[in-house]
Parts: C-alpha cells; sequence; structure tokens
C-alpha cells in the first residue's frame, strides 16, 4: 500500500527539514508542533532554522503540500503515517531519554482509540535507547489506542542519518535507508515510503525493532572511533620525527572502501557524536556489556585542543558548534582540510 499523506511530528530542525523534503517528493504533508510560533511561521513561509535549501524548499510548499498545525488529532484523522521526530535529550549517564517520544505518541494514541480508521502507521525517528521499543513505545500505544500491535496499527523504528548543514541532502540521497519493523506490512509500507522520497535509490535494510534501535547508536559511536584512531595516529606521527600524518591516510583511504581512514584533525566534541557513544555505553552497562563499550568509549575521548562536532569525509561540511571555536580557526580549518565550514546552535 502506498501511503500519500504523511505527519512529521516535531518540526524543529531535522523534522521540519523531513517534512519539506516529504513536500518535495510529492506527499501532502502535515507538521505537528506544540510551539504556535513554529506553527504559524510554517505556515508563512518562514523559519529561522539555518539549514541550506529549507528556506527555499518551504518557500515553494508552504500551503501547497506542506501545512502545520497544533492539533495531534488532525494527523490521526487526515494522515495514514506519522513520523515522531522529537528529541530524545541524554541524562546524566548517558541514556537516552524517550519522555518527549511518549508524550507525543499517547497524544496521538488517544483520537486512534475513537477513530474508525483500521490502521495507522508510526515511523518513530528519534534516537532511543535499544529496547525502547519493546519496552516503552508498545505498551504505550497499545494501551493508548486500545488496539494490538499489527492488528490496528504498525510500528517501525527508522533512524535519521544525516548530519547538520546537508540535512535536506542527507533525508533525499542517504547511503542507505535502515528500518525496523514490527511485522512485513509495515515494512513494506514504510520501504515503499523511502523509496519514493529518495531521489538516489539506496539500499533500504529491514530488521528487528531492537536491531535498527541498536544499528543507530552504534554507527555514531563507530564514526567516533574512527575520528579517535586517526587522531591517535596524528599524536604517535607528531613525536616522531619526520613522520607525516597526511601522507599515511591519504594512502590508506585509497580508491577501496574495504580500508579507510580518516585524516588527522581536530577531535569531536559536541551534542551528537558524544550523546551518541555515552548512550550506547549506558546501555552496555544496563545490559551487563559494559566492559567492551567501556574500552571503546575511553578510545573516543576527544583528542586535546580545538574540537568540531562532526568530522566527516573530505568535502563534507565541518559543524562548528556556536561559541565553541572563532570564525579565523573555522577558516584555518576550511583551508586545512578542504571542507566547507558551517556554524550552528546546539542540536535541540
Amino acid at each position: 500500500m502506498e501511503h500519500r499523506t504523511i505527519s512529521v511530528i516535531g518540526i524543529g530542525r531535522l523534522g521540519l527539514c523531513l517534512a519539506a523534503s516529504f513536500a518535495k517528493r510529492g506527499f501532502d504533508v502535515l507538521g505537528v508542533d506544540i510551539s504556535p510560533e513554529v506553527v504559524n511561521a510554517v505556515n508563512q513561509g518562514r523559519t529561522t532554522i539555518s539549514e541550506p535549501g529549507l528556506p527555499d524548499l518551504l518557500a515553494e510548499f508552504a500551503g501547497k503540500g506542506l501545512t502545520a498545525t497544533l492539533s495531534h488529532r488532525e494527523a490521526i484523522e487526515d494522515t495514514d503515517v506519522s513520523c515522531i521526530m522529537v528529541h530524545t535529550p541524554s541524562s546524566d549517564d548517558g541514556r537516552f531519554s524517550n519522555r518527549y517520544v511518549l508524550r507525543a505518541l499517547e497524544l496521538l494514541g488517544r483520537p486512534l482509540r475513537t477513530s474508525n480508521k483500521p490502521y495507522h502507521l508510526f515511523i518513530i525517528n528519534s534516537t532511543v535507547m535499544p529496547g525502547s521499543m519493546e519496552g516503552e513505545v508498545i505498551p504505550l500505544l497499545e494501551e493508548t489506542t486500545g488496539r494490538k500491535l499489527d492488528q490496528g496499527f504498525g510500528l517501525c523504528y527508522s533512524p535519521e542519518l544525516v548530519a547538520l548543514g546537508s540535512v535536506i541532502r542527507d533525508f533525499l540521497r542517504p547511503d542507505l535507508v535502515a528500518i525496523g519493523c514490527s511485522d512485513a506490512q509495515a515494512g513494506q509500507a514504510a520501504e515503499a515510503l523511502y523509496r519514493r522520497l529518495c531521489e538516489n535509490n539506496p539500499p533500504v535494510f529491514q530488521m528487528s525493532l531492537l536491531d535498527a534501535e541498536i544499528f543507530k547508536v552504534s554507527l555514531n559511536c563507530y564514526v567516533t572511533l574512527k575520528i579517535s584512531f586517526a587522531n591517535a595516529l596524528a599524536n604517535l606521527c607528531e613525536r616522531i620525527p619526520g613522520a607525516n600524518v597526511d601522507s599515511i591516510t591519504r594512502a590508506r583511504r585509497g580508491p577501496s572502501n574495504r580500508v579507510g581512514l580518516l585524516a588527522g584533525g581536530p577531535g569531536f566534541r559536541g551534542a551528537l557524536f558524544s550523546a551518541r557513544y555515552q548512550g550506547l555505553c549506558g546501555g552496555g552497562q544496563a545490559s551487563g556489556h559494559g566492559a567492551l563499550l567501556n574500552a571503546s568509549r575511553r578510545g573516543c575521548q576527544p583528542r586535546p585542543g580545538p574540537a568540531f562536532s562532526g568530522l566527516g569525509p573530505r568535502r563534507n561540511p565541518v559543524l562548528l558548534r556556536e561559541g565553541g571555536i572563532g570564525v579565523g580557526l573555522g577558516l584555518q580549518a576550511q583551508h586545512r582540510f578542504d571542507r566547507r565550514v558551517v556554524g550552528h546552535k546546539a542540536h535541540p
């Protein structure tokens, strides 16, 4: 079944970009938010979010394929699929809190309980701790909707794989799409949706809800490990007279995808990478598998000195956290690493 009406719950930095991307690809999109200011701005085609391509998409589609509302009931009544893209803040132990996800689902579940529609698909896009779907999300939905999973509603977990500064592009042209699904019907519906959203026909991997949850946090943790390893190599080369880390990493990056090594450079910090690997380690401690993950975590410690919140492959943006390092150093990084430097506020 092809779903053409989509609601996006939480139209902040990532949610609004997702909603605008769906509108660009021909979906009828309803953005839902608890902020009247955000809803009014979107309906007027305005945004304060600095993300390449977003202002143009809002100017083109606001009121003509993309509308916003304060009503979660409208999302149930007027759309087939609800994508949940709300904030999941980190606690002191690094684990993510699902309170905003659960609140959004509660506000959606109540009108679904009294609705005559036979089925509604929920897709969680927010980053959550492994086990959240089975432990919290499914019980809450079954209680609030009065329906059973895979009978009156379906559930998927499809984590966003985007970088600030290229969010629109990453939604439209991702490297891959991972979909955790409650059953075949939900997985097929979500895959059809994402295949229509994406412009580049990426590989789509369906898996269990739990596997998708682990995939998201482990992927970010793996990236931080690669950054830290490259910087450990850079530190080593700085201590060996005549060693040149750049010539080493250029050769190791090479034309083959089998062996890849990032260039040495600033360490990682900021809300995204740090929270992701701390979350994975926190989950590992809770499940009794903390030793290996803590070893990885120690390897992830930021390199001393200036830091960027994201350090991707060459030609990808380097993201400069507001209040972190100065514009002068940012320009040096642009020259040194041949990357575009993008300033942004802390990720909500």
